[in-house]
């Protein structure tokens, strides 16, 4: 019993660990909407922060009824504008339920 608490610990130190560094300290995003259009996607609205001289990039994948990744895409966000709105289709192979950001980071 003692293992198998330690482990669940250790695992969630490194959820917890990939998913600060997973993201841009300066970028800030959120999936303001979607809508699973068909099997072939699902339309998404990102909402992107992040330094106005800078290009940011959020990479976003669809998800099954099963969890499955069905479809991935990159939202942009040009440098200029501090806060953008992207919309996009993230493409599937198969119906997805939802779409969910992955990752953000600068370029």
């Amino acid at each position: 019993m003692a293992a198998v608490a330690t482990l669940a610990v250790a695992a969630g130190g490194w959820l917890a660990w990939a998913g600060l560094s997973a993201t841009d300290e300066d970028v800030r995003a959120r999936v303001l909407s979607y809508d699973p259009v068909d099997a072939r996607g699902v339309a998404t609205r990102v909402q992107i922060t992040k330094p106005r001289d800078r290009e940011a990039v959020c990479r976003l994948r669809a998800l099954d009824r099963s969890f499955a990744t069905v479809g991935r895409a990159e939202a942009v966000a040009p440098a200029g504008a501090g806060t953008t709105v992207v919309e996009l289709t993230v493409p599937t192979s198969a119906q997805a339920l939802n779409a969910e950001l992955v990752r953000c980071s600068l370029r």
